[in-house]
């Protein structure tokens, strides 16, 4: 059985560093990685992918090694045929300038008999080396994941207290499933006021606060940040850095119904 990729506990997207100029291309790159941020994803959470080779020209230029990262991206839109389906990934692979993907994200709203032949065709290819799925937990998908080879499972999150609260629920991570979450950590200053008293505690702010909680659930997610500038990726790794207490960490969802 082929082995499972590792990717780096927090994951960048990249597809907002494409209007920044060349050297901050590979500055961006080459800091994160820095800073322990090794996974990369060229799709965002509007299923917006990369328009040009420039990302891809500029990660050759970098001095980093390909083992050292991962590469993921996935479907733009709902393919109407196989080969509409593997052109997707050929571009993919085509703008981030590398042979293969580690993990490219299906939507499960396409036909089986049309995902199936492209991704069987793509793997004996080595084209990717794993795949995953957008919405996983929705209630109209369902996936054999055995058969279909799944590795990985990717959400688009909000800031509400009721989201907040529902994770609670949420049962501890598996060794099968790597759960990602696109965060969009600009939704949480409206709650700076109510996490003063632990911006003051920690010494960090409340977005660190807010991923530090994220890092420390039990279902071991894998945030998937965006921003294009240095300062938000160094915000990150204190984050990562941060241990919050079990108290601090069960009272954050009620806090935010205050």
């Amino acid at each position: 059985m082929r082995q499972k990729n590792s990717y780096s506990r927090i994951i960048q997207e990249v597809t907002s560093w494409e209007k920044a100029p060349w050297g901050e291309k590979i500055r961006l790159f080459q800091h994160c990685v820095e800073k322990d941020i090794t996974s990369f994803l060229a799709v965002g959470p509007d299923r917006e992918t990369l328009q040009d080779n420039s990302l891809g020209t500029a990660l050759s230029e970098s001095g980093l090694s390909r083992d050292e990262i991962q590469l993921m991206s996935g479907m733009r839109n709902l393919p109407k045929t196989t080969e509409e389906l593997i052109s997707q990934v050929e571009e993919s692979l085509e703008h981030l300038k590398t042979d293969y993907l580690d993990l490219f994200f299906l939507d499960l709203r396409s036909p089986a008999e049309l995902v199936m032949p492209a991704v069987e065709r793509l793997f004996s290819q080595g084209k990717i080396l794993e795949t995953g799925v957008y919405d996983l937990h929705a209630p109209s998908v369902t996936v054999p994941l055995e058969k279909n080879s799944v590795m990985a499972n990717l959400t688009d999150w909000k800031f509400t207290p009721a989201a907040m609260k529902s994770l609670t629920l949420k049962q501890p991570g598996t060794d099968e499933l790597t759960e990602m979450v696109w965060m969009h950590l600009q939704e949480t200053k409206k709650y700076d006021r109510i996490l003063q008293p632990l911006v003051e505690k920690y010494n960090h702010s409340a977005a660190e606060i807010f991923l530090s909680w994220f890092l420390q659930h039990p279902a071991h997610f894998h945030p998937v940040l965006q921003g294009n500038e240095v300062a938000d990726i160094n915000s990150a790794a204190k984050a990562h850095h941060l241990k919050l207490i079990e108290e601090d960490w069960k009272n954050l969802p009620k806090k935010l119904e205050e």
